[in-house]
């Protein structure tokens, strides 16, 4: 079965995240705009290490396929995944699990969002498994809950094996999320681009 990885970029930021997760609710407030009002929050610093390995690791499916994708808000993944023919394994490494932060359970998703657009596809039949690979700060949501919870993996991801994931996966959706990035460190996003533009020789756009 296809095996698609997706990461959003939020998750280099852990754990200095935690200082300003709460504060972000979009419209209400980005990432420009506290560290606007907090300038303090612009030091927030990426985990570098995780960086290295995940840019490794998208090195590494980029060598074997040029289906990748640059997205901006991860909600934008619904309409990229709704047309895919087949059930597929999603695995998410992100800082935050997205499947949905409501009590979102018994009523349909109606209008999807960053933090519940995996129970949307949960709901449309498309996820035959999801696996979250989260930080070892990241709120874990009560599986037990969930109807969907033998679904459902959630894993650590300094406990991760990437090599593995990397020749499993089929098809690589990467996640800007600018929300949740202080200014400085959006550069760092844009080098997983130019990595995967100078491996397969062609422009990708950011959608």
């Amino acid at each position: 079965m296809k095996t698609i990885t997706t990461i959003d970029f939020d998750i280099i930021m852990g754990p200095s995240i935690d200082g300003y997760n709460d504060m972000i609710d979009p419209p209400r407030n980005d990432m420009d705009t506290i560290c606007e009002k907090f300038p303090y929050f612009n030091f927030a610093k990426p985990n570098l290490w995780l960086y290295e390995y995940l840019t490794r690791y998208i090195a590494e499916v980029a060598m074997k396929t040029d289906n990748i994708k640059f997205i901006t808000s991860h909600e934008q993944i619904v309409d990229i995944l709704s047309d895919e023919d087949e059930q597929f394994n999603l695995v998410n490494i992100d800082h935050h699990h997205d499947v949905n932060y409501r009590d979102e359970w018994k009523e349909p998703i109606i209008e999807v969002n960053s933090g519940n657009w995996v129970k949307k596809l949960l709901d449309t039949g498309n996820i035959n498994h999801y696996t979250w690979v989260g930080n070892h700060n990241s709120i874990i949501f009560d599986v037990s809950s969930c109807p969907y919870m033998d679904k459902i993996d959630i894993e650590k991801i300094k406990d991760y094996d990437l090599g593995k994931l990397a020749a499993e996966t089929n098809e690589l959706i990467l996640c800007y999320s600018p929300a949740y990035i202080p200014p400085d460190y959006r550069a760092l996003f844009m080098i997983w681009r130019a990595i995967v533009e100078e491996i397969h020789d062609k422009d990708y756009t950011l959608i």
